[in-house]
């Protein structure tokens, strides 16, 4: 009873950028799409009466590929599965195709580009939160940027602590959006030369790539309408967050009327608001970042909480192969 979601960020080869990211190498891709067509099935993600039915019926190896983030390499790797006769999932964020910079972007670029070391970043960032007197939230508690440092607990598949640590605090844990915008733009500024809007035409499909993956059968669907964490905002905001996001992408004719509609939660945060949400909007399927197969329980709210297998668990790095994310 089970589906095999797997989830693709970054598509790209590090060496044609100035900065690095975890990503899934051009050649590495297409091996494992060939793979997955090998071993078992590759889903239509229009087509909803196949995910129900796989999703209850444990018969063969399934797969659903999704993209998150709506990066210019998912342009790429829509014109490969299109090639192949697949479709795919890709969930971009309403602020990203407005001409926002995501704050995880900005902050990938800052820990990827070469010649920036990631500790000078954190010192840097230290001596604004002291100087400006910033605060932070770590265990429901109020702490300064010293505090949280020292206290800070790691925990993570795939990332150093003091690149964790960097990401939580832009991301989420400093007190105030505001503040945390200005401690991103300065550090852009400071340590790139570049600005936010240079750096979102860089990266993100634009709304005309969108439609060219539209036309060529591609299913898009929602991916929040400024990427929060859902679980660390209120009710109302989280409502206004999924439903304008909705809306938006039905109004850019990038969701048809009669397609599934499926999120994909930004940092891979939700909450039992969000499944309260999430019902009341009629929304069909909810999908995280646990790395583990997808399956649909008797509880009402397991189709908004699917599991998804991130592209690293298909890889064999030993062997520089795919391989059944089962097996590891």
């Amino acid at each position: 009873m089970s589906i095999n979601i797997i989830m693709y960020h970054y598509v790209r080869n590090n060496e044609d950028y100035i900065y690095d990211s975890f990503c899934r190498r051009k050649e590495e891709f297409e091996s494992q799409v060939q793979f997955f067509l090998k071993d078992g099935i590759v889903l239509n993600p229009f087509d909803q009466e196949s995910i129900d039915f796989y999703l209850k019926n444990d018969e063969r190896n399934i797969y659903l590929l999704t993209f998150d983030d709506g990066y210019k390499d998912h342009f790429y790797c829509s014109k490969y599965l299109a090639s192949l006769g697949l479709r795919a999932c890709f969930f971009a964020p309403i602020n990203s195709i407005s001409g926002d910079l995501l704050d995880v972007n900005a902050i990938h670029i800052l820990i990827g580009t070469r010649y920036i070391s990631v500790i000078n970043l954190l010192e840097n960032i230290k001596d604004i939160c002291i100087d400006q007197k910033f605060t932070f939230i770590q265990n429901n508690q109020k702490v300064s940027i010293e505090e949280y440092i020292e206290k800070f607990t790691f925990e993570s598949r795939f990332d150093k602590r003091e690149n964790l640590i960097l990401k939580r605090i832009l991301q989420r844990d400093l007190v105030g959006e505001k503040n945390r915008k200005f401690l991103i733009n300065h550090l852009l500024e400071k340590f790139l030369k570049k600005n936010p809007d240079e750096l979102n035409k860089e990266i993100y499909l634009n709304y005309e790539e969108m439609i060219d993956m539209k036309k060529i059968g591609m299913f898009f669907g929602s991916h929040g309408n400024t990427h929060r964490w859902l679980n660390s905002i209120n009710k109302y905001q989280q409502e206004v967050e999924i439903e304008k996001s909705f809306q938006k992408l039905k109004q850019l004719k990038l969701i048809d009327k009669e397609q599934p509609l499926v999120m994909s939660y930004p940092y891979g945060g939700f909450n039992d608001e969000t499944m309260e949400i999430m019902s009341d909007l009629d929304i069909n399927y909810g999908m995280t970042t646990n790395g583990a197969k997808a399956e649909i329980s008797n509880n009402k709210n397991s189709k908004f909480t699917l599991s998804r297998w991130d592209t690293n668990d298909c890889w064999d790095n030993s062997w520089r192969k795919p391989i059944n994310p089962n097996s590891n």
